[in-house]
């Protein structure tokens, strides 16, 4: 791969690296999503729960900087997944990022595209064409992030994690 193409070395330092991680795993909808089935499940032990997944994900986000800073590459996962288990299982976990990432982005723009109108345009909520516009804005949006670099998609995750736990 020519150089150019190439992640440059400590591209992202920690602190992106761990904003990029944390927006991965959607903490606010998750902890929306399951909080009452967890404390119903542990009662009074779910803080430690949560305090436990809490270092599981700093560690995890602490290994991928080790990594993007040893062997910095843009397919991160299945390049190292590769070079580690071998080329099936680095294929595996290529399409298995590739796979959720679609249907992830599939089924995430109408619910974001309802809920943008809804706040900004109630009237509009229930128009189809105009659903379909804000949803392939949403869809575009990210797309048009990555492609200038990571340093715009890392700052601009770190200003919608800030708006997330605002």
């Amino acid at each position: 791969m020519p150089e150019s193409q190439r992640l440059r070395r400590d591209a992202i330092g920690l602190t992106h690296s761990v904003v990029v991680g944390v927006a991965g795993t959607s903490p606010s909808f998750s902890i929306a999503a399951s909080a009452a089935l967890l404390i119903a499940a542990t009662g009074g032990f779910a803080p430690a729960i949560i305090l436990y997944c809490g270092l599981t994900m700093m560690g995890i986000a602490l290994a991928f900087s080790r990594l993007n800073r040893d062997d910095p590459n843009a397919g991160a996962s299945f390049i190292w997944v590769t070079r580690i288990f071998g080329p099936v299982t680095g294929f595996l976990a290529g399409w298995c990022v590739l796979a959720t990432s679609v249907l992830f982005m599939a089924s995430a723009t109408i619910p974001a595209a309802s809920a943008t109108l809804l706040l900004f345009a109630p009237q509009f909520e229930h128009d189809p064409s105009v659903l379909t516009l804000v949803a392939l804005a949403w869809l575009l949006a990210p797309s048009a992030a990555t492609l200038r670099g990571i340093h715009v998609a890392a700052g601009l995750q770190s200003l919608l994690i800030a708006i997330e736990f605002a």
